[in-house]
């Protein structure tokens, strides 16, 4: 009789559905079918040994608890693996510690995460948090994120700026003409700059003008087409006094250099300018050359 009440009550609790089995269920869903018995209570799924000294628990989340969980006994570990059942081969992928240290091809990992084999990194349009790190493709780098701006893995610690152009030919006058230098800020900061130039072959402009009558080369730094104006040197041509007026004369090398601390955006660019001012008077179409344009940038 007491075989017969038990048959019934677990028919009552398990239901059998061609080949599925629910618990709770009347019609079971999945091969396995495990329901609460109340929507606010959670189902568990519990292996263990008899004294439950040694167990695995699937925790489906509850209103108390609604986090789903995996639950083991403190102290071992949690083991992802394969077992060839032809060969009885195990083969342990990823170990979990009770200590929450993750170890992906070794048995005994020792920090937070302990990786024997090689890491892939990418990156992705999520906006980083402090201490993230990434793959950037377009610069070939590993970067690391201070909270601030990507900070390069593989440079040198002290961050600079440098760049070097080739002699340019122009002839405009009264109007900027860029040199061929351009020096990319990679991190935003303050900077010592220093930067030089030469402008040659002046000889040509030779007139009788004010004193305004000048050549000046700019530092500027262009953040995406906004362009400031960081610093200026300029020259005045050489006076001559020769019976009752005086002649200006270019020197036939003009060299300017400069230094100065500024604070530099991530993104921008550093650029020289040079202009040559007739200040409309004559007509100097005199070809003149920029050369040996260089800037250099060490981040304080």
């Amino acid at each position: 009789m007491k075989q017969i009440i038990l048959v019934v009550f677990l028919l009552t609790c398990i239901s059998l559905s061609a080949q599925k089995v629910g618990v709770n269920k009347t019609i079971p869903e999945y091969t396995l079918d495990v329901r609460s018995t109340s929507i606010g209570d959670a189902s568990q799924i519990n292996i263990s040994n008899p004294d439950k000294s040694r167990y695995l628990r699937l925790f489906s989340g509850s209103d108390a608890f609604p986090d789903p969980a995996v639950t083991w006994v403190p102290g071992n570990d949690l083991l992802l693996a394969t077992f060839d059942n032809n060969t009885l081969v195990f083969n342990e992928l990823m170990r979990i510690t009770s200590q929450g240290n993750i170890g992906i091809g070794t048995a005994n990992p020792d920090q937070k995460l302990t990786l024997q084999g090689k890491l892939k990194l990418s990156d992705d349009a999520n906006l980083p948090e402090e201490g993230t790190i990434r793959y950037n493709a377009t610069s070939d780098d590993f970067e690391g994120y201070d909270g601030t701006s990507y900070k390069s893995f593989t440079t040198n610690s002290a961050t600079y700026i440098y760049d070097q152009g080739s002699q340019t030919t122009h002839t405009l006058r009264d109007d900027y003409v860029i040199s061929d230098v351009d020096a990319t800020v990679n991190e935003t900061g303050t900077y010592f700059i220093t930067f030089r130039c030469e402008v040659f072959d002046l000889i040509g402009n030779v007139n009788t003008a004010p004193s305004d009558f000048l050549v000046e080369v700019y530092l500027v730094e262009d953040d995406n087409g906004s362009i400031s104006f960081l610093d200026v040197v300029n020259r005045q041509p050489l006076s001559d006094q020769t019976g009752g007026g005086i002649t200006y004369r270019w020197r036939n090398s003009e060299k300017f250099s400069n230094f100065m601390i500024r604070n530099l955006t991530q993104g921008s660019n550093l650029k020289l300018f040079v202009k040559v001012n007739d200040n409309n008077i004559g007509s100097l179409s005199t070809t003149f050359f920029i050369t040996s344009p260089e800037i250099f940038a060490f981040k304080l």
